[in-house]
């Protein structure tokens, strides 16, 4: 149980880490879910050292809430990178037509 939760809580300092890495302060927002995978990861790192996979309830708890927290993270983070990607789509084809239209009224000038 000890080796459990140790990867489980590596994996929630990777999970976290990655996210914060790429989507972590873009228009000045942090990824406030993904420092709390961070923080969650290194308190079971931790807890998993000090012995708290003997206590069976509470280390099955501990991991599967931390497993929730990296399900719940991640959906979030893969849900707003859709949204920012269709944003930045429309506003590509808004550019891109006022674009084409100044070059149309720059060739109808000369």
């Amino acid at each position: 149980m000890g080796i459990l939760l140790f990867l489980v809580g590596l994996l929630a300092v990777g999970s976290g880490g990655i996210k914060l890495r790429h989507r972590g302060t873009e228009a000045g927002r942090v990824a406030r879910l993904a420092v709390w995978e961070i923080v969650v990861g290194g308190v079971v790192v931790i807890g998993s050292g000090l012995g708290l996979s003997r206590v069976r309830p509470a280390a099955w708890t501990v991991a599967v809430v931390t497993l929730a927290l990296i399900f719940v993270s991640t959906r979030v983070s893969v849900r707003s990178a859709l949204r920012d990607h269709a944003r930045r789509q429309v506003s590509e084809g808004a550019r891109l037509q006022r674009h084409l239209e100044a070059d149309d009224g720059r060739r109808a000038r000369q």
